[in-house]
């Protein structure tokens, strides 16, 4: 069966913004498919990174948490408050 276009569609935010929601309810294996979707679509996007790296550190993934934290920082500008935020979360996860 063919599935329909929409189902997996090729915009990074759409993805981001599915991952958002199932991070919120606690599905965070399912958000971290969701921010690798993201990512797939778009590398420089340090708000998929983060969102990867809070859900891979709920599912005790602590090194691939620490990475995309990383990925955060250098992937394009963040603000003060989340590039703090990331450096705490490296620290913490060595």
């Amino acid at each position: 069966m063919r599935r329909a276009s929409w189902v997996y569609p090729k915009d990074a935010f759409v993805h981001n913004n599915l991952a958002m929601v199932l991070q919120r309810l606690g599905r965070h294996a399912e958000a971290a498919d969701a921010y690798r979707a993201a990512l797939g679509v778009q590398r420089a996007m340090p708000q998929a990174w983060m969102g990867l790296g809070i859900s891979l550190e709920a599912l005790q993934q602590k090194p691939e948490a620490a990475q995309a934290f990383r990925n955060a920082l250098a992937s394009g500008p963040v603000s003060v408050d989340l590039k703090t935020f990331a450096e705490q979360r490296i620290r913490a996860l060595r």
